[in-house]
């Protein structure tokens, strides 16, 4: 195996370690710390190979080259490759695109053709709807109350399209890490009542796991914040359990209301409950899509 250039520290040398520093071992010699395009740059010129073992200077434990996303170049079609196949259930990531920057701001990857979320503009839409809607409730003139019910649906469409849009933006951002879905099908099925609470399961469980699995091995989101993946398990099973509630109400024509009545408040509660399950998962997302929207500085 070729040696390390002269233009990278030797063992001996001590050099600052920042907390994206690289390490690599051979010939019985640790050598860095490295910054990952320097790294890179080694594993396109065929100075370290898959095997060799590397690490960061996190405490992290020591891997294959092979096993880091995006160090090593993708192989062309027509270029036989006799290493072992990846198995499909593994999480790759994909070549980027042109519009895909990898060193960028601190933190590496970014994205400069994604647009960014503004998550108060959302908790503020749905805060104009609940406070129009339940104010139209205790006006007593009838078109004045017509006219606070329409503006608390037009806020509560807004902020309906708002999540949707997020929700597509958040899959589309994924997709050179391999994503199942696009944003489209994403967003589709999320139309659909009832089936929407089982679909969540799709949307957002599974974009969680895949944010955190990219977030855990692509170096580009090394200063990422990983999201919090029971918390997008528990919203769709609290989503459905309350569209259930809702649909039993719907039949009995007897709707929720009196805080007082036991009967009453396990509805409400379970209800206020996905709201605020739901607006976490959103706020974890739209934190996700701003860290790759961010823009050089």
């Amino acid at each position: 195996m070729a040696k390390l250039p002269k233009r990278l520290p030797p063992p001996s040398q001590s050099a600052p370690q920042g907390p994206a520093g690289w390490f690599c071992e051979f010939g019985g010699k640790e050598h860095g710390p490295l910054d990952f395009r320097s790294l890179k740059e080694l594993a396109v010129s065929q100075e370290i190979a898959k095997d060799t073992l590397v690490w960061k200077n996190d405490g992290s434990d020591k891997q294959e080259a092979s096993t880091i996303l995006g160090l090593f170049p993708k192989a062309k079609p027509n270029e036989k490759d006799s290493q072992e196949p990846v198995p499909e259930s593994r999480l790759s990531c994909a070549t980027p695109r042109a519009s895909t920057i990898q060193d960028g701001p601190p933190g590496g990857l970014y994205l400069p053709h994604l647009r960014d979320a503004s998550f108060l503009h959302l908790f503020l839409s749905f805060i104009a709807m609940s406070a129009l809607i339940g104010a139209a409730f205790q006006i007593p003139e009838r078109d004045i109350r017509l006219i606070t019910f329409c503006l608390g649906g037009i806020a509560g469409i807004h902020w309906l399209v708002l999540g949707l849009t997020y929700l597509h933006r958040s899959w589309e951002m994924m997709s050179m890490f391999g994503a199942p879905l696009n944003g489209s099908k994403a967003v589709r099925f999320m139309l659909i009542p009832l089936f929407n609470a089982l679909w969540s399961f799709v949307a957002l469980y599974s974009w969680a796991r895949l944010w955190n699995h990219s977030q855990r091995t692509h170096p580009g989101l090394s200063l990422a914040s990983a999201v919090w993946k029971p918390l997008f398990l528990l919203f769709p099973i609290v989503l459905l359990v309350s569209q259930g509630m809702i649909l039993m109400h719907f039949i009995a024509k007897d709707w929720p209301t009196d805080l007082t009545n036991p009967n009453h408040q396990i509805p409400i509660v379970t209800f206020a409950s996905t709201i605020a399950l739901g607006m976490l998962c959103w706020f974890q997302m739209t934190r996700a899509i701003n860290f790759l929207a961010r823009k050089k500085s």
